[in-house]
């Protein structure tokens, strides 16, 4: 019995460190447990609405691989802006498109509020083919995640901005799952 309990455990672990909390639609991103809203709460009972706030600019103060303009409203919100490559299809070829999002995070007692990801572009490295992560709009020549009826035509690329921004979710969760908000948890030295 101990081992089927075991064997399970084993299964579902990467399940819930890859949980999906943002999904791409032909609207943007919605929560992908709730559509109607267009933001994931998260909650931390632990933490007032200064630690949150806090715990939460210091990660941005100390990623490393990625720059971040942040504008910050103290204990309120943080909204940061970057740019990061992410893959997608351009017609049958996969290629990086340099993706320009802002994240916004809101704070409350005991829960954090994470927006959904705006996508400000998405564009080849040449700056001249651009890909849209919404439906497609007449008189625009570029590449779509999503045809006119609303269906899936670049699953590379929803898959991909999917992972990045759930990824990002999941850092923030770990911000909080330690005291301090640092990856250090060898207080025995």
């Amino acid at each position: 019995m101990k081992k089927i309990f075991q064997l399970l455990l084993v299964l579902c672990l990467p399940v819930a460190a890859h949980a999906q909390y943002f999904e791409l639609t032909p609207d943007g991103f919605v929560n992908a447990s709730d559509p109607s809203k267009k933001y994931v709460v998260l909650e931390f009972p632990d933490n007032d609405q200064k630690q949150a706030y806090d715990k939460v600019d210091q990660y941005f103060q100390s990623v490393t691989g990625k720059t971040y303009d942040v504008v910050r409203v103290p204990n309120d919100r943080i909204s940061a802006t970057a740019t990061e490559k992410i893959e997608a299809l351009a017609g049958i070829f996969k290629r990086p498109y340099d993706t320009q999002y802002t994240l916004t995070i809101r704070f409350k007692d005991g829960r954090i509020r994470i927006d959904a990801p705006s996508i400000d572009q998405m564009s080849a490295e040449d700056g001249k083919l651009r890909l849209y992560p919404t439906e497609p709009q007449k008189g625009v020549d570029a590449y779509f995640i999503f045809g006119k009826d609303g269906k899936v035509k670049n699953n590379p690329g929803k898959e991909n901005l999917e992972e990045f921004f759930n990824d990002f979710v999941n850092e923030i969760i770990a911000v909080f799952k330690t005291s301090d908000g640092q990856d250090d948890d060898d207080d025995d030295w």
